[in-house]
Parts: C-alpha cells; structure tokens; sequence
C-alpha cells in the first residue's frame, strides 16, 4: 500500500505542479495581451494623429498633409518597402511612372509658371536631391547615386507655397 500512497502523493504533488505552472503561463499572457492589442486610440494617445495616405499605384504611397481649411498643403510620395508579402530593400520610382504620378497629382495647370529647375545636388554619400519650382508648388525629387551608377528617385514631395 506505501506504493500506491507514494503515487498518489506524486500525482497530486504532480497537478498542482502543472495548475501552478498554467497560472503562471496565464499570467503572463495577460500580462502580454496589451503589448500587441493595440488600438487606434491607444496608437494616437502615444504617437500623435494618424497619417492619411493612399496607395496611387500597387505598392506605391501618397501620404497628405491638410491645411486648416481641408485643402492639401504637401504631398510625400514613396515606394513602399513592405508590399504584401514581399519586402523591396530597391525602392526606387521609375523616371516615367514618377511624371506620370506628379502629372496626375498636382497638373501641369494647377502648379502655374515654372519659375525654375533645382538641378540634382549631391548631399552627402549616395542622397541626391533635385527639384522644379513652380508659381503655386515646388515638387522636390529625393534619390540615391551609388558611386558610377545611375541616380534613382526613392521619394517625392510636393509643397503648396499658398497653403499652411
């Protein structure tokens, strides 16, 4: 009978051991939930409001900043770098398809005389910046130049001069 005691004594010892176990586990997992559950209040509490953006073209963004009067006041246009599934560490923009997006964006006619052309300045290691001022927008091409390669336009920003 001692043997039977003994085992029953272990497996008693044995399920509080595992109850005591699962409690610490659940603990944790509370303890974590907050971590990932995340809400859209909870994000704006901690990083401010929220960017307003549209993706013009597949994997490409347009995020929109709004005077006070609700009018667009400055555009940022880039590739995204997490598409889906896929990550693009090469998030460059071709030359046509960013004529095509500005020309969309912001119309030859709404952006008034072209006062000027930024031709592209190096600034330091691979960046290079370029742009086209005009009366009502200046658009600034931002880009990377590897040594002897071809420069490659990664990101765009269209600034209103007449909204705030």
């Amino acid at each position: 009978m001692p043997s039977v005691r003994l085992a029953i004594l272990n497996s008693r010892k044995g399920e509080e051991q595992l109850k005591s176990r699962l409690i610490q586990i659940s603990i944790l997992l509370l303890a974590a939930i907050p971590a990932w559950a995340q809400s859209a209040t909870e994000l704006e509490a901690r990083y401010g409001a929220h960017l307003k953006a549209y993706e013009i073209r597949p994997g490409i963004m347009m995020a929109v900043v709004f005077d006070k009067s609700g009018q667009v006041s400055e555009i940022g246009i880039e590739r995204l770098v997490f598409h889906g599934a896929a990550i693009d560490l090469d998030a460059d923009i071709s030359q046509h398809l960013i004529q095509d997006i500005v020309d969309e964006v912001v119309p030859k006619a709404k952006r008034g005389a072209r006062l000027k052309t930024l031709e592209p300045v190096s600034m330091g290691g691979e960046t290079v910046v370029s742009g086209e001022d005009y009366w009502n927008v200046s658009i600034t091409f931002f880009g990377r130049k590897p040594p002897g390669g071809e420069s490659k336009i990664v990101g765009i920003r269209i600034k209103w001069k007449n909204r705030k």
